[in-house]
């Protein structure tokens, strides 16, 4: 638990590292959908090469059909779909107010994991829930909250991402967490060429710029940590405290735009940043103190 707990403070990290810098890279291409493919085919090739051709060679080999078809689930929801429409949104938006949207994921989480992992939420756990609501609320209104179009894809793309989240877990139990990774991004980028080769625009991919190249490593590389950090962490907490530790990225990414762009911080930044730190800290302390062995108890 306490090793899942460090993993997903390190997602947590590079996902509001991540939210940010892929604003910039994403400016240095006309169309989002073949950065997006491009970006996710950097960190497929990563894990494909860690993973696949180094430390978990015997295991993929030894995986069952109905474990492939698995992978293959996890990738069309987890590494394919959502990308699309996260990064559609997020060329329509800010970086701080597509971290707002993202950073609900552990509402949608808690919702999907009820039915799915017959998880059930603890009156501790509703309280830090809404703690975490109250300080990403306060962190963005009003300036940076927005709905609309970017809004929709950005949300939309977040449920998703929860119910690749509850899956995942689920079928963690047979799957290891790096196999798992890496079948996430290699058959979501399958799914990417192959909706992209339908779109007519499948030779785009190969056409890449001197300039976009270092973006394209930078955060191809990202995505690499940021996957194998999230599945190694979700596969050790209950998928409801992971989620929630993910909310600690939203103030990371407002950080990092302010300091890029050299405004003041909010006056009330650090207050909510401790607001947000807490909730993380009462819904964490609540799960160590319970026994977990892969399946969700924590009333």
């Amino acid at each position: 638990m306490k090793k899942g707990v460090i993993l997903t403070i390190a997602a947590a990290i590079v996902s509001g590292w991540a939210v940010f810098i892929n604003k910039f890279a994403l400016a240095n291409w006309s169309n989002s959908e073949v950065y997006t493919s491009e970006k996710n085919i950097v960190a497929a090739l990563v894990l494909t090469v860690v993973f696949a051709g180094i430390y978990k060679r015997r295991e993929i080999a030894k995986l069952t059909k109905a474990e492939w078809g698995k992978l293959a689930l996890i990738g069309l929801i987890g590494g394919a779909l959502p990308f699309v429409l996260f990064f559609k949104g997020l060329s329509m938006a800010s970086s701080s107010g597509a971290a707002f949207f993202h950073k609900t994921l552990f509402i949608w989480v808690a919702v999907l994991a009820i039915p799915i992992l017959k998880e059930k939420l603890s009156k501790i756990q509703l309280f830090a829930f809404g703690i975490l609501i109250v300080g990403n609320i306060s962190l963005f209104y009003p300036k940076e909250l927005f709905f609309g179009t970017a809004g929709a894809f950005i949300l939309i793309a977040t449920i998703i991402w929860a119910l690749e989240s509850v899956l995942a877990k689920k079928f963690m139990s047979t799957i290891s967490a790096p196999v798992m990774a890496w079948g996430r991004m290699f058959f979501g980028s399958i799914f990417l060429i192959g909706y992209l080769a339908i779109l007519g625009r499948g030779h785009e991919l190969i056409n890449i710029s001197a300039t976009q190249l270092p973006w394209l490593l930078l955060v191809g590389v990202t995505l690499f940590l940021y996957v194998t950090f999230w599945y190694s962490g979700l596969k050790r907490v209950p998928v409801v405290v992971a989620a929630s530790i993910l909310t600690i990225a939203s103030p990371i990414t407002t950080l990092l735009n302010n300091i890029y762009s050299g405004n003041g911080l909010p006056a009330n930044f650090w207050y909510i940043f401790i607001l947000i730190l807490l909730g993380i800290i009462v819904l964490t302390s609540n799960a160590l103190t319970k026994p977990y062995n892969g399946k969700i108890s924590l009333t």
